[in-house]
């Protein structure tokens, strides 16, 4: 299993971890982004990935403010 982690909790929440089906070398998932009902600024989240014997890998995500 892919062990995955947001920077911040309180804006983007991630899966625990995913799995990689055997024969794919990647897997889509789905997170979710929290609303405080507050106007924010865009605020930037960091995703990292990490499993055993891999290098680990992450990206950043730019959050828009809906308020």
């Amino acid at each position: 299993a892919i062990a995955l982690v947001s920077s911040d909790i309180l804006i983007i929440t991630v899966p625990g971890s995913v799995t990689i089906p055997a024969g794919r070398s990647s897997v889509g998932f789905e997170f979710t982004v929290l609303d405080n009902a507050v106007k924010n600024p865009t605020r930037e989240v960091t995703v990292r990935a990490s499993a055993a014997g891999y290098t680990d890998g992450q990206d950043t995500v730019a959050v828009l403010d809906n308020d």
